[in-house]
């Protein structure tokens, strides 16, 4: 009996197999070794539409300012998922942020903007770079030691006390606050005050508040040539600490 018909239909059934077999590893193989890419956890399309949002305070993302907000805010209110953001360096963006009182850090009306222009004064960051930043110390130079204002008719008394934030930064030669530098005044062209485009146009010029606007509006009311845009900050506005009244 000739077997050789049986030998090769069992040949060709054991190749078959072992062909159907590798391909399912190859298969399996390729589907589990290689897994799909992931889309991420945030969605692409979660954006604010102004870029100020944050100065608008947390209030502003619920009832009745609900609708708006979910409109214009809604990465900033988390009304959807967006994608992380590196955090922002450990300064403050807004000048004089240590002319406020510490209540801007914590005040529910005042915790945004201040999140967002006093980051450091309000101590808004990580405890490590924090602790890097208080190991530093800057050492001013004779160039950088003067006074904004004429200090002398402060007196001695605004250099310590409830007046210090100010006289260190105003008073820095008057008060000691450094040893040697130049002997004249500084004037700055910038406003002290947050709030002076609120006030009527008039005090720029009416006499007997000039003392008053040169010292707080000095931009606003265009007494320098080099004019700088003022920054408003929105309402509700930070309280300054107290300044000291004049001898």
């Amino acid at each position: 009996m000739d077997l050789s018909y049986l030998y090769y239909g069992m040949f060709w059934f054991s190749c078959l197999l072992v062909s159907t077999v590798s391909a399912e590893f190859s298969y399996e193989e390729v589907t589990y070794r290689i897994p799909p890419t992931p889309t991420g956890f945030y969605d692409q399309n979660c954006t604010d539409k102004i870029s100020d949002c944050e100065e608008f305070g947390i209030a502003s993302c619920f009832k009745p300012y609900e609708s708006w907000a979910r409109e214009n805010c809604a990465k900033t209110c988390e009304f959807c998922q967006g994608k992380p953001e590196k955090p922002p360096t450990c300064t403050d963006v807004e000048k004089g942020c240590d002319l406020y009182t510490t209540s801007i850090c914590t005040d529910p009306s005042f915790i945004s903007w201040a999140k967002a222009k006093c980051r450091r004064f309000c101590r808004m960051c990580p405890e490590q770079v924090l602790a890097e930043l208080d190991l530093m110390t800057t050492t001013l130079t004779p160039v950088d030691c003067f006074d904004k204002v004429v200090c002398e008719r402060y007196g001695k008394k605004a250099c310590t006390g409830d007046f210090a934030s100010w006289a260190t930064d105003n008073c820095q030669k008057y008060c000691g606050f450094c040893s040697t530098g130049v002997t004249k005044s500084k004037r700055l062209c910038v406003d002290k005050l947050p709030n002076c485009p609120q006030y009527d146009s008039r005090i720029c010029t009416d006499k007997k508040y000039y003392s008053w606007t040169d010292e707080n509006c000095r931009s606003t009311c265009k007494f320098c040539q080099d004019k700088l845009v003022p920054f408003l900050i929105p309402t509700p506005q930070a309280v300054r600490t107290p300044k000291p009244p004049t001898t």
